[in-house]
């Protein structure tokens, strides 16, 4: 884990690692901070590494801009 990432490559990576007891094997991911915080690294875990092939996509939620702020609402300019 002390490796630095390749910052040419995406920051992200998954290691395959073979031979474990009883036939095992183990995935393990390192990301860089940059990319997720706790909670977007959990809900990328849990897509990785969801058993069922037929998982269900999440809805797109409608956005809406808030309005523009007025001129008495901006920031005084500093000269």
């Amino acid at each position: 884990m002390s490796q630095r990432l390749d910052r040419s490559k995406p920051l992200w990576e998954i290691w395959v690692v073979e031979g474990l007891e009883e036939g095992r094997w183990a995935m393990l991911a390192k990301t860089h901070h940059a990319m997720v915080d706790g909670v977007a690294g959990t809900d990328l875990l849990a897509v990785i590494m969801d058993l069922s092939p037929d998982t269900a996509r999440p809805g797109v939620s409608a956005w809406t801009p808030r309005p523009s702020p007025s001129g008495a609402r901006c920031w005084p300019t500093r000269r």
